[in-house]
């Protein structure tokens, strides 16, 4: 299908927007109020969750390259659409939770952002395409 490239491509966008963001969340540049629900109650509570961000980005990024054949490795193709339904489902939980933040900026923000990385993680693990990875 011709839109799996643009789909891999705004993913991975994204992946590499939120990566940043998440640094610069650590770096105290932006205010952590606006991550996890506004929930955070301490510095090394912030560490935690922001490791985790940190590193489930990566994670996906990884995914994400490999399907789009920008890392070349040997994964199967089962383990790239694991990792993609993994992702579809985790966006999916994101912006229910998103929905329910006591930060508006985070609700009304990152609700569509997370929603539309769903329905694009959803549309690669639907689309069909010629290496059979999707």
């Amino acid at each position: 299908m011709k839109f799996i490239r643009p789909a891999q491509i705004i993913l991975i966008t994204l992946f590499s927007a939120a990566l940043v963001f998440h640094f610069l969340v650590l770096g105290n540049i932006i205010p952590f109020e606006m991550v996890w629900g506004g929930r955070i109650q301490s510095r090394e509570q912030l560490i935690g969750f922001e490791a985790f961000s940190i590193l489930s980005n990566l994670y996906f990024l990884f995914i994400l390259c490999l399907h789009a054949n920008i890392l070349k490795g040997q994964f199967s193709p089962l383990f790239i659409r694991i990792g993609l339904w993994i992702m579809f489902v985790l966006f999916l939980l994101n912006t229910i939770g998103n929905l329910l933040s006591l930060n508006s900026t985070e609700k009304w923000i990152m609700t569509p952002l997370t929603g539309i990385t769903a329905i694009l993680c959803a549309f690669l693990l639907f689309s069909k395409k010629k290496n059979n990875l999707a």
